[in-house]
């Protein structure tokens, strides 16, 4: 189901994305459907907390609200950047689609069963953290889970092996490694040095 944001017009130029961070708000951009580019602002913890209610992921379906615009803007998250240190969001990029049309989104992969698979001794490794896919906006999940409780250390699965929601498509290699299954490294002892630094003599 998309969820509904209102968006504002946004100033451009030399400080102005910091200016709308500073006033609660998250620079963004719309553009997409025959549609150029258009620079907005859409409020931080509203957007926040949509994402936390479905779990970030691109493909995420909106519907924009824009000043000017007598309807809605189907659109979904394209790109959402943050800030390398903090974590924070600092830009989100919204590809207007219609409804009726295939479009392609990279969706997150999460693992889940980690904890049943690590007491039988395994870790699992995500190979990827993204998995290209296609079908109808309103197809396209949030993200994709993998269940690895049950699977086998030493055991890897490819992009082809993943269960896809129904309407939705691999858009990418089948065969493209998405993880593995290993024993947690185990950090080998290392031995004390000899009292007063002396070195044994052969």
């Amino acid at each position: 189901m998309a969820q509904t944001l209102s968006a504002q017009e946004r100033e451009t130029g030399k400080g102005a994305a910091r200016r709308v961070r500073s006033g609660g708000y998250l620079p963004a951009v719309v553009y997409g459907h025959k549609r150029p580019p258009r620079p907005i602002q859409i409020h931080l913890h509203r957007f926040e907390r949509l994402l936390e209610e479905g779990s970030s992921g691109h493909g995420w379906l909106f519907t924009l609200e824009l000043p000017g615009e007598a309807r809605p803007v189907p659109a979904v998250l394209k790109e959402l950047q943050r800030d390398p240190v903090t974590g924070r969001m600092i830009h989100v990029d919204f590809l207007a689609v219609d409804l009726e049309e295939q479009v392609r989104a990279r969706v997150p992969l999460v693992a889940r069963g980690e904890e049943e698979l690590s007491r039988r001794g395994g870790i699992v490794q995500l190979l990827v953290r993204e998995l290209a896919v296609e079908g109808l906006p309103e197809k396209l999940p949030n993200h994709l889970e993998v269940d690895v409780g049950a699977l086998e250390v030493g055991r890897h699965l490819a992009a082809g092996d993943l269960t896809l929601p129904e309407g939705v498509r691999l858009a990418g290699d089948p065969a493209e490694a998405v993880l593995s299954v290993t024993h947690p490294r185990v950090e080998e002892p290392v031995a004390a040095a000899p009292a007063g630094g002396e070195t044994s003599q052969p």
